[in-house]
């Protein structure tokens, strides 16, 4: 069954969300209701984002140089084009971690060997690998996209990263409405994935 359209409303009508998964759209995007909008001085109140491509953010394979970066990480070359790992093509030392859903790009991550990480400008927020989930009861989530691809080298290829890395501590604030909760967009984004688990284990660096 080849999929279309996917759309996802929460249960009060505040908010909704799509993407389009036919390789000639790519359209998704985010609205609010009217009211909530106000409410909570959203200005936009439609969000919408459009589809990228290797040749438009300007990406290239792996060079040997990035390879051999990986190598000594003890990821292989395989992994790296499973998970589509590319570099910028106007420099050759920044890695692009390439996001896609359903084997589509819908955005990409960068970072360089010095470890300094930029995103892919007015694209939607996704977990990292998560073609990798889709028909799988359990799921390990990590802080990285290197950490999803060492897991997968040790075996494990129910495996996501998220975009922005884990934050400093665990906030005890109350859990915020979808339309509200910036930080944590990616994983409302990816909830129809997340809602079929059984299980999922978060990991860290001890």
């Amino acid at each position: 069954m080849v999929r279309s359209l996917s759309l996802h409303i929460i249960q009060d009508g505040g908010f909704a969300m799509w993407r389009c998964f036919h390789t000639e759209c790519g359209w998704a995007g985010q609205a609010f209701a009217e009211s909530r909008a106000s409410y909570y001085g959203v200005a936009k109140k439609v969000e919408s984002f459009e589809q990228v491509s290797e040749e438009s953010i300007g990406l290239e394979p792996l060079g040997a140089k990035l390879i051999a970066y990986f190598g000594e990480r003890m990821i292989s070359e395989k992994t790296l084009q499973r998970n589509a790992v590319m570099q910028m093509s106007s420099d050759k030392n920044v890695i692009a971690f390439t996001y896609r859903q359903n084997g589509l790009l819908v955005g990409c991550k960068y970072r360089t060997v010095g470890k300094r990480f930029w995103q892919e400008k007015d694209t939607e927020k996704r977990l990292y690998g998560l073609d990798d989930i889709n028909d799988v009861p359990e799921i390990i989530i990590v802080e990285g996209e290197i950490d999803k691809l060492s897991l997968e080298e040790a075996g494990f290829r129910n495996c996501v990263s998220v975009p922005g890395g884990a934050p400093g501590k665990v906030s005890t604030k109350e859990l915020p409405s979808s339309e509200k909760d910036t930080a944590y967009q990616y994983l409302w984004n990816c909830k129809e994935y997340l809602d079929k688990m059984l299980a999922s284990t978060l990991a860290k660096e001890r």
